[in-house]
């Protein structure tokens, strides 16, 4: 009985692990061609670009994919199939929304968002496909998540060899068209494998069955991924697209570590849920300090190769023209460190439905991230923001640890009758 239990969660994972290389490999795929085709100056403007879409994305995974993951097990069939609708109907509401944002934008009389246009144009089809893939791991299907993803990298490669074949230029607008197109056949895969789609979807209904969770996570990820986007044009604004450029192109070589990071908080929340379930908060912590060496480690392995080879691996993947910025590898690659550390954590606070702590976790995190991104870009340039980060991801992580432990003294006390105060904002 534990034996086929335990390999179903280890085929369950590597579907998992393997749907993130492919969802996190087209993004690696879109950044490498650009930065490699494009230069440093150009290739900045498609970050900005870009950063609107992920900034969009994170909005639906607070109000659609990580809600999702909570509510959808639960339910029958029946009742599941018309709450994914819904789903599918809210992300495809936020795309929509975003892209209209994106278009307004983009008149603005600055060079930085002269892409966003193009962005705009793809922002629907590149949020409902992130959020199929919530959709497969909320019925614990990664293969069928991982298919979706499959399909993306086809579409976009399919289309970069158009462009070759046509003899086209390369220009920022055709690669993000690409990148749309990969979107757009990923999205129609995986609601055809699921049998899903947002039709006759309520995203009103959604809203009011996931607020108790999202109300939290979506100021949350604001702050989370609207602080990196902002991270990012007042890098732009102060330094230049060039300087967007090779920051970018940089962070693109630690991608990998953010991808494993990204799929293990799917897998972690429910597991320990369960494990608060049967084993209590003290089983739960316990795990949790486990999991937190054995990430730190396998982090820091990583990270130390990366920064020991960071000259020559700048030259091999981006091109001579990048390698000025290779000192940016070390603290890029602390940074995922310290983030792994604070990995556990992050998903035992979830775990427990504590999506106001985790807010909370977050605002403190950008109440200092962002101050010391400007001090230390206007004073230490270029290495001072990438500083910055390693910064940002350490008290992201001493003050999650500081409220996971509140979180999980305050069920103790509940559990032995002492009568602390329940929680109301928190999902029990």
């Amino acid at each position: 009985m534990r034996s086929a239990h335990l390999r179903r969660r280890v085929k369950h994972g590597s579907w998992a692990v393997l749907d993130q290389a492919l969802s996190s490999g087209t993004n690696f795929a879109t950044g490498l061609v650009a930065a490699r085709l494009l230069g440093p100056n150009s290739f900045g403007h498609v970050v900005i670009a870009m950063s609107a879409v992920f900034l969009a994305v994170a909005a639906q995974r607070a109000v659609v994919g990580e809600p999702a993951l909570a509510h959808v097990p639960v339910l029958t069939p029946l009742a599941g199939r018309r709450v994914e609708r819904d789903a599918l109907a809210a992300a495809a509401g936020i795309g929509i929304a975003a892209g209209l944002l994106c278009l307004v934008v983009s008149l603005a009389p600055t060079t930085l968002v002269r892409d966003l246009h193009w962005a705009a144009l793809w922002l629907p089809t590149i949020v409902v496909q992130d959020g199929v893939r919530y959709v497969a791991f909320s019925r614990r299907r990664p293969d069928l998540a991982a298919a979706s993803d499959a399909a993306w990298g086809i579409g976009q490669g399919a289309a970069l060899l158009v462009l070759v074949l046509a003899g086209k230029a390369w220009s920022p607008s055709r690669l993000i068209t690409a990148w749309g197109v990969g979107a757009l056949l990923g999205a129609a895969v995986g609601m055809w494998l699921l049998g899903v789609t947002p039709r006759h979807g309520r995203p009103g209904r959604w809203v009011k069955l996931s607020r108790s969770l999202s109300v939290w996570l979506l100021p949350q990820t604001t702050l989370s991924q609207g602080s990196a986007q902002v991270s990012i044009l007042l890098v732009g604004a102060l330094l230049g697209a060039e300087a967007v450029g090779g920051f970018r192109a940089l962070q693109t070589l630690v991608m990998p570590m953010g991808a494993v990071i990204t799929v293990a908080i799917a897998l972690l929340v429910p597991l320990l849920a369960t494990v608060m379930q049967t084993a209590g908060p003290r089983g739960q912590t316990r795990l949790v300090r486990s999991l937190t060496v054995q990430a730190g480690l396998l982090a820091a392995i990583v990270a130390v190769l990366l920064a020991a080879w960071s000259t020559t691996v700048t030259r091999l993947v981006f091109g001579s023209s990048y390698v000025r910025f290779h000192n940016l590898v070390l603290p890029l690659a602390l940074s995922m460190v310290v983030q792994a550390v604070g990995l556990p954590v992050g998903a035992g606070l979830r775990a427990l439905g504590e999506g106001r702590r985790v807010f909370l976790a977050q605002l403190v995190t950008s109440a200092v991230g962002l101050p010391a991104l400007l001090l230390l870009s206007l004073t230490l340039g270029l290495g001072g923001a990438a500083w910055s980060l390693p910064l940002q991801t350490a008290v992201m992580t001493a003050t999650a640890g500081a409220l996971y432990r509140l979180a999980v003294r305050d069920r103790l006390r509940r559990k032995e009758g002492v009568g602390a105060p329940v929680n109301s904002h928190s999902v029990a």
